[in-house]
Parts: structure tokens; C-alpha cells; sequence
């Protein structure tokens, strides 16, 4: 790719350029590489909504660059704050890491055409994050290594567990399923938190659904993900008892 193609790049990240292979060559991420202390939300997939409903309330949010809904998980009440995330930069022990997180520095962009359709994927990197190593990424020929070849694995898996997150997110706005809702709190020492713009699953109108629409989420594994952003709506709570106890902590 042309260096001069700009590539935005998302949340956290720092600048974007496309991998390659002689260019990159020898290098490998920082270890360890810091991500996400200052993202209050991160972008999560449908496919994890079991396993981080555990710990982080899950909404959806409009992403009004694309007029459509994505689905994030909130990590604290204020922005430029994550609750999971140390003071080394590291995310707590003994939490569900978000993959938009674990796949830092790397993430897939699309590459669209003259109609503004999407054309092909496109591997990029966070250049600043990788540096010299005896185990690279990309070896000295130029050849990808099976360190790399795990990543592109993944890289792989996460986006075509995005393509369905986006159709989940579809199915619930064609459904008339979101609702606005906001969420306030207030902790001991004073402190009110306000976090507005989120939608949630209305549970009125889930229950209204005919048979047939109810059996084509469940066929689709869309009903349970439906219940696990239900239930992680109850964490609104643990975050404000984090947010207290690091504020104490200051």
C-alpha cells in the first residue's frame, strides 16, 4: 500500500500503517504492551458477550459515522479512565480481556472501492508498539512465522466475529428492540457519574416477539446473547464500587 493512504485508526490506537513484510521484518509487539487505560468502553462481539457479561455491563451505542449500532462493554464511568486496567497499563488479573484488546497492535481495515464498497481486508499494525526481537513476527526472509500465523488466526476469527455482531446489532434495530437508557451513580465521597448516548435490549418488546422470530434468533445463537447484555446490566453497580475504591486509593 501507498505510505500516503491515511488508514483511521481506532480507538487507542496510535498511528496505522499496513504490515509488511520487509518493512517489518525482525520485529514483533512491545512485551509488555500497554492498551486501553484510557477507553471507558471498548468494542466487543457478540460471540463474547457470555464470557465478559461477567465483569463489564454491555450496551450498544450508534456509530453515527455508519448510522448503525455496535456493541461495547463500559470499563468505568468517566472518560479516559478504564477500572481494569493498572497503573502499569496492564489489565487486572482474573477478568475477561475484551479481543478488541488482546489484538492490539494489529486490526483489520477495510479496503473499499470506487462505489464505497468494501473491496478487500486489509492487516495493519500500530507501529509504534512493535520493536526488535529474537522471536519475530516476520523473520528474516521476509517470511511469516508461526507467531504471526496464530495472530492471523485470530485476526481472522475476530472478524468474522464482527461481520455476525453486525448483523446481531441489525437484527435488534429491525426489530424495534433498543431502547435509550442512561445511567447515574454516586459514590460516598460525593462523586456523581452520568454516562448517557447508550441503548439496551427493551425486555417489553423482546416478549411481544411471535414464535417464528424468537426461533430465528435462537437458531442464530442471538437469543442467549440477548439475555447475557440483560444480565451484564447488573454491573453497572460493581463499576461504581471500582470507581470508589480507586478513588479512595488516589
Amino acid at each position: 500500500m501507498n505510505d500516503s493512504v491515511r488508514i483511521a485508526p481506532p480507538p487507542g490506537y496510535g498511528a496505522l500503517v499496513a504490515l509488511d513484510r520487509t518493512k517489518h521484518r525482525g520485529l514483533a509487539p512491545r512485551n509488555p504492551l500497554p492498551f486501553g487505560g484510557k477507553l471507558n468502553a471498548l468494542y466487543i462481539t457478540g460471540t463474547e458477550f457470555p464470557l465478559a457479561a461477567r465483569y463489564y455491563p454491555i450496551v450498544f451505542v450508534k456509530d453515527s459515522g455508519r448510522d448503525a449500532y455496535v456493541s461495547m462493554v463500559v470499563t468505568a464511568l468517566t472518560a479516559g479512565e478504564n477500572l481494569f486496567v493498572d497503573e502499569s497499563g496492564q489489565w487486572v488479573r482474573d477478568v475477561y480481556v475484551p479481543a478488541y484488546a488482546r489484538r492490539y497492535p494489529f486490526c483489520v481495515a477495510q479496503v473499499l472501492d470506487d462505489g464505497g464498497e468494501p473491496r478487500q481486508n486489509l492487516i495493519c499494525v500500530d507501529e509504534g508498539a512493535l520493536e526488535r526481537s529474537e522471536k519475530p513476527l516476520i523473520d528474516a526472509r521476509g517470511e511469516p512465522t508461526d507467531a504471526w500465523h496464530a495472530i492471523d488466526r485470530f485476526l481472522t476469527e475476530m472478524e468474522g466475529a464482527r461481520l455476525h455482531t453486525e448483523r446481531l446489532c441489525r437484527a435488534l434495530e429491525d426489530l424495534d428492540l433498543l431502547e435509550p437508557f442512561e445511567a447515574q451513580a454516586f459514590v460516598n465521597d460525593g462523586g456523581k457519574f452520568h454516562l448517557k448516548n447508550m441503548y439496551r435490549v427493551t425486555e417489553e418488546r423482546l416478549r411481544k416477539l411471535s414464535g417464528d422470530v424468537l426461533e430465528e434468533l435462537v437458531a442464530n445463537s442471538d437469543l442467549g446473547r440477548v439475555y447475557a447484555h440483560l444480565l451484564s446490566l447488573d454491573n453497572f453497580k460493581f463499576l461504581v464500587d471500582r470507581a470508589a475504591t480507586r478513588r479512595a486509593a488516589a
